[in-house]
């Protein structure tokens, strides 16, 4: 025996407790919350700190005070080395104390993940429908207590977009989209009794999830949650069926480039937006700038700085480039983009192998989803958001699962 099986051995009855996971989730959470703000600090961040911490006591106090140490396997050794990256690039940020604060954060989810990821994924999923729930239903009771709190303050479109307890309507659509998501597998895979053991619960609280999800409208993260769906359960087909559905989307891509002017004249002329809301405005400008410092960057979490602002002229200054590879690329250079790339298609990799006792994979689900929102949203390579919490902490279940499995 090697000493990493030895010293896999040696932590593996540990126990992680249902309230470790829940903390966990809940710290993510805040971090899309719309939480107050003193003074320019945003005390989701604060909170998430503190949850984080609470998690890990918790999972020590059930333990007689014996936590596991952090194994850094898999994926897990690129997102090490892009921390690195990120803890170097202070040297040049406009703010290192901002980079370094961001680079605290992210290090605290990494260890966090690493010493409860022997607990089962599908508690994870308990507690994002839990929460789902509950933030659905505080969103809607917002609605009659204070309406210019409830929905969004300037809009993109025609229709009002509800934000409820969120910061933001896109983050509102994107995390009742994985609630809901995640709880439709859950039924597929027959884990109903493990996930929400009160079922009846789950009965009363979807069409309120739906409602608000559909409320928040949250266009292209709502195309990207239901397409993550179908591939999920595509994937969980046999041979024959993935190798198709893979070439179908390989093949959907291929002709979308080939042909996009033609696409987007079309579109135009149907009346679609083709600059996804500002999106590709957004993305040549970001390119423009990222390209007079393509190899170090700018510095982590530096898009937003004050620095930059005269890059965007007018009442709408982006806090992202709405495109995670963009903004690794704006913000850490080729070397940074290249590792989010590889860091993505490893999470793929690792969610994507199947298990015989689970069909339909939550990990896939939550990894594919935040792939595609990654497209068009801060979620890899940004300042930490819920759905990078989330994923971080099954992709370290599903590396735990894996080990433990060989190791029998």
């Amino acid at each position: 025996m090697n000493s990493a099986q030895h010293q896999f051995r040696a932590t593996a009855d540990i126990r992680v407790p249902n309230i470790s996971v829940f903390f966990f989730v809940l710290g993510a959470l805040c971090l899309d919350l719309n939480l107050p703000r003193f003074e320019g600090i945003k005390t989701g961040n604060l909170a998430m700190i503190v949850l984080m911490g609470l998690s890990i006591f918790a999972t020590a106090l059930a333990n007689g005070w014996r936590i596991p140490s952090p194994s850094i396997r898999s994926s897990n050794r690129l997102l090490l080395v892009y921390l690195v990256l990120v803890a170097v690039s202070a040297a040049w940020s406009p703010s290192a104390t901002d980079t370094i604060f961001q680079l605290t954060l992210l290090s605290i989810i990494f260890l966090t993940t690493s010493i409860i990821a022997a607990a089962p994924v599908e508690l994870v999923v308990r507690h994002v429908v839990m929460l789902g729930s509950i933030t659905a239903v505080l969103s809607l009771l917002i609605i009659p207590v204070d309406r210019s709190l409830a929905f969004q303050p300037f809009t993109s479109g025609e229709r009002p977009e509800l934000r409820g307890v969120f910061e933001h309507q896109l983050r509102l659509g994107l995390f009742m989209g994985c609630a809901l998501g995640l709880a439709v597998l859950a039924w597929l895979n027959g884990d109903m009794r493990k996930v929400l053991p009160q079922r009846w619960l789950l009965f009363l609280a979807a069409p309120l999830m739906l409602g608000v999800f559909y409320l928040a409208y949250a266009r292209l993260y709502s195309v990207f949650v239901v397409a993550s769906l179908l591939l999920t359960v595509s994937f969980s087909m046999r041979k024959p069926m993935r190798w198709l559905v893979t070439a179908t989307a390989l093949g959907a891509i291929a002709l979308a480039l080939t042909f996009q002017a033609n696409i987007e004249s079309t579109l135009a002329d149907a009346g679609v937006d083709t600059s996804l809301t500002g999106r590709t405005t957004i993305w040549m400008k970001s390119i423009n700038e990222a390209l007079l410092s393509p190899w170090k960057g700018y510095g982590f979490g530096s898009f937003d700085n004050a620095a930059f602002d005269y890059m965007w002229p007018g009442f709408y200054r982006p806090p992202h480039p709405h495109n995670s590879f963009l903004q690794a690329f704006f913000e850490t250079g080729y070397i940074g983009m290249a590792l989010v790339i590889l860091l993505a298609l490893s999470h793929l990799v690792v969610s994507g192998r199947r298990d015989p006792v689970r069909p339909y994979s939550y990990t896939f689900f939550m990894v594919v989803t935040m792939v595609l929102g990654s497209l068009t949203g801060a979620n890899y390579a940004s300042k930490p958001v819920t759905l990078y919490c989330l994923v971080t902490l099954m992709i370290s279940m599903a590396i735990n699962s894996r080990e433990r499995s060989v190791l029998k």
